[in-house]
């Protein structure tokens, strides 16, 4: 008698990014004139038909985690690319989210302390983590650039410091790149 045992792993990975299309209620492909109505945001126009818009975080949440603001990037009228951004103190428990939705992170680097004190403490913090889905990737960067220690963690610098979580279409570089073109040709064809 043969005894067969069939185990099944669910491993979470990069296809969490793509069933869930963005963050929250922000969705890729969402259009751009609904946000538009918004009574507080911010409008940077970066390139000619490319629209980035910050919407305050408000009563938003990660788990337990306050949003500070999140950025939505538009190319056209279609939603692209959306950053949200953290204060730095929630780093760890941010990351730790994003391992229990997503998965091990595809790639981590790590943070390096420049004045060789904590070198090893410092290298076990992540400055940036990658997940990779088929069509959307989601990037976690801390945007301080050093390491700092529990002391330095009270000074009103380290407060304003924020971390962010990048969701973005895999196209976001070509959309961008056609973009620019498209800007070059109209250049051009007005020159003449």
């Amino acid at each position: 008698m043969a005894l067969c045992f069939n185990l099944t792993v669910i491993a979470q990975n990069g296809s969490k990014l793509d069933e869930n299309n963005g963050f929250k209620t922000y969705k890729f492909g969402d259009k751009l004139k609904p946000y538009l109505n918004l009574k507080s945001y911010s409008d940077n126009n970066i390139i000619n038909n490319q629209h980035v818009l910050r919407i305050p975080g408000k009563d938003l949440m990660v788990g337990d985690l306050p949003v500070k603001y999140i950025d939505l990037y538009f190319i056209d009228d279609s939603l692209a690319k959306i950053e949200v951004f953290f204060i730095v103190k929630y780093n760890e428990d941010l990351i730790a989210a994003c391992k229990n939705v997503f998965g091990t992170p595809d790639s981590t680097h790590y943070k390096t302390d420049t004045t060789g004190t904590n070198e090893n403490v410092s290298a076990m913090i992540p400055k940036d983590c990658y997940w990779h889905g088929h069509n959307i990737n989601l990037t976690y960067s801390d945007l301080s650039n050093k390491y700092y220690n529990n002391n330095q963690k009270d000074s009103p610098i380290y407060k304003k410091l924020t971390v962010s979580l990048v969701y973005k279409l895999n196209s976001y570089e070509s959309l961008i790149d056609v973009k620019k073109e498209e800007i070059k040709e109209v250049q051009k064809k007005s020159d003449f």
